[in-house]
């Protein structure tokens, strides 16, 4: 929390820069006057040691001054000195009192800070509901942390019900602001269909940026991109290039950032039920490979423990090792075998299984392109909810795609895409 104050001290340097001795004791002179803006540059002044004697206790006096006159940067900064105890006595309380009364007043950071305490209980009981409330007040003015964090709480029904589609719109707002991990989620649903159509120039697009920004997994997805011709030309080169990139990124946050212990012992635990035949264990144990959870990150042991866990009947790995030969993630790429086991999933009632099928059958990936198929599959994911692939039934019903055309039927399935937050308009080169 520090860094805010930091970052608020450097716009007031900045502007202290500017000013001479005399107009630095008119500043001075106005505060004592009661000019709140005058009390507030003052004490960033002071608690930061810029133009005047660093005084951490003067610059929160001057700070609490200006608070009480309303001002919600003030009231904001304030809280923060509550919260670390900085020329003040550490106050959980106050600083909540602070932040809030700077969020109520419309202060973005602290809006999101008040996401944060609800998040993580900490000075108030813990509350998605309530966290999502303030995340949705400071990502509607353009915070872009906030929008990541109502994306996540979309992607993962944190405080909400799950909503892909709301979790995509979120993410694409706070990637757009170069938000580095909304870069991340914005490639990966692109590539993988989750609350957008599945477009792979738009994947590696977005992927490539975030690769380019320092991101271990979007460097990983790149050089996949790259090696298999997966929304970008083949280029064994750029391959190399970016998966010497991902190694060296790699390395350096297994440096700075060591297994934690207790994550290496439940990694242990679940090693151990997996090797004994377990198929969920088996699945769980392919997410700490993939994820680098309790042990270093190795995508070919998770498509290994994914493919073992589907072959034991394990849904959800039937899904992701069908997204492993379908990328060539850990695996060579196989779109026959990306097809079965997404026919697989898809047959046992995988409703993004039966999305990303029907896009098999439509694009003729690991089979001849068969519209009426697609259909099907898409019809199938659409009657369970699932938004996106409620509209290109839509689409198919308007152009005739695999079913008959019937503006009625395709006017229905846009309406009840658009209610759950996809609302396109149709593509006749869909």
């Amino acid at each position: 929390m520090r860094l805010f104050i930091v970052c608020a001290a450097a716009c007031v340097a900045v502007f202290a820069a500017t000013m001479d001795e005399g107009e630095l004791e008119q500043m001075t002179q106005a505060a004592k006057q009661g000019n709140s803006a005058a009390q507030y540059n003052l004490g960033i002044l002071y608690l930061q040691g810029e133009r005047l004697p660093k005084n951490e206790v003067l610059g929160a006096q001057w700070l609490q001054r200006s608070a009480e006159q309303g001002q919600p940067q003030a009231q904001f900064i304030l809280g923060i000195c509550y919260l670390n105890g900085q020329g003040v006595s550490q106050d959980g309380a106050l600083a909540f009192k602070w932040i809030k009364e700077a969020a109520d007043r419309g202060h973005a950071q602290a809006q999101y800070s008040m996401g944060t305490f609800y998040t993580q209980g900490n000075g108030v009981p813990k509350d998605d509901a309530a966290a999502l409330k303030w995340f949705e007040k400071a990502g509607g003015q353009g915070h872009a942390v906030s929008q990541y964090e109502l994306a996540y709480s979309h992607y993962i029904g944190r405080g909400t019900p799950k909503d892909d589609v709301r979790s995509f719109s979120w993410a694409l707002k706070a990637a757009q602001q170069g938000f580095l991990a909304a870069m991340v989620s914005v490639g990966s649903s692109y590539a993988y269909g989750e609350g957008t159509m599945q477009n792979f120039p738009e994947a590696a697009k977005w992927l490539e940026r975030a690769a380019m920004n320092g991101a271990s997994i979007a460097q990983h997805l790149t050089a996949l991109f790259y090696t298999n011709g997966i929304g970008v030309p083949r280029d064994s080169a750029q391959a190399t290039r970016w998966l010497r990139q991902f190694m060296q990124t790699r390395q350096q946050e297994r440096e700075k950032q060591p297994i934690p212990e207790a994550a290496a012992a439940q990694f242990k635990r679940i090693q151990q039920a997996a090797k004994q035949g377990n198929a969920d264990a088996q699945h769980e144990l392919a997410n700490c490979y993939s994820a680098g959870f309790g042990t270093p990150q190795d995508f070919e042991q998770a498509a290994l423990w994914f493919l073992k866990a589907a072959e034991n009947g394990n849904l959800s790995a039937q899904y992701r090792i069908a997204i492993c030969y379908g990328f060539g993630a850990g695996i060579s790429l196989d779109y026959a075998q990306a097809l079965r086991w997404l026919k697989e999933a898809a047959q046992q009632g995988h409703v993004q299984a039966q999305y990303i099928l029907g896009n098999y059958y439509y694009e003729g990936r690991g089979c001849e392109k068969d519209p009426k198929e697609a259909f099907v599959w898409y019809k199938k994911a659409a009657e369970q909810g699932h938004a996106v692939a409620q509209w290109c039934v839509g689409n198919a019903y308007m152009f005739g795609r695999g079913v008959a055309r019937d503006h009625q039927e395709a006017d229905f399935w846009f309406q009840k895409a658009a209610a759950l937050g996809f609302d396109q308009r149709p593509d006749s080169t869909r």
